[in-house]
């Protein structure tokens, strides 16, 4: 399995492992690791919309969490590093459906996250996750706007069928307002059925699941 791992420069990681391990908590963590800014941020929670988030101090339960999404022994080990810098929350991220498909490790100080290790089996660029979750995006948009007109022209329909059903009934056709109620009712189903399974969001996390593999 793929690791990967984001602690800063060669520099950077001399620097800090000239310090011991009590001293670490007075590292500013923005010299080892790369911030998640709003818009990343958002991007990480269409790629990998499942969050695990743990106080820092919950150690057993992070350490848990990440032998169940089959964190390698070089994410765990970073994981312990990072945890004597004094982080508040620590957080996992991994895809919408249950398994351990590349999921990304964030910590927390203050109000700022950072991004700390990302393993699995396809690990991709940022700039590409990036423009895949843009596309999924319109993806889930054009499904939106479809599923919309699916849902009205399906209520319509009933509707009128409906109408009809009570038109019948007063003009004493009692069968045909039966197979209408019934038509109008399996018509509302289907529609109903129909944009609950092939909602926008499934349809955003499907294609996206293409490439988490």
């Amino acid at each position: 399995m793929e690791s990967r791992v984001y602690r800063s420069t060669d520099v950077i990681q001399e620097r800090v492992g000239e310090r011991r391990d009590s001293e670490l908590g007075s590292v500013s963590p923005g010299l080892i690791y790369p911030e998640v800014d709003a818009t990343e941020m958002e991007m990480w929670t269409h790629w990998l919309p499942t969050e695990h988030s743990y106080n820092a101090a919950a150690t057993y339960a992070i350490k848990t969490t990440l032998q169940k999404l089959n964190a390698p022994q070089e994410v765990i080990d970073e994981y312990e590093f990072a945890a004597k810098l004094g982080f508040h929350e620590f957080a996992m991220r991994s895809p919408v459906r249950k398994d351990a498909r590349d999921p990304l490790l964030l910590a927390r100080m203050g109000r700022v996250w950072y991004r700390i290790a990302l393993w699995g089996e396809s690990l991709l660029p940022l700039d590409q996750i990036g423009a895949l979750v843009l596309e999924s995006l319109e993806i889930r948009q054009s499904t939106a706007r479809r599923w919309f007109w699916l849902r009205l022209g399906g209520g319509l329909g009933a509707l009128a069928i409906a109408l009809w059903s009570l038109h019948a009934i007063f003009m004493n056709t009692r069968t045909d307002a039966g197979l209408g109620f019934v038509v109008a009712w399996m018509l509302f189903c289907f529609t109903w059925v129909a944009t609950l399974v092939h909602s926008a969001d499934n349809a955003q996390h499907s294609f996206l699941d293409r490439y988490r593999r």
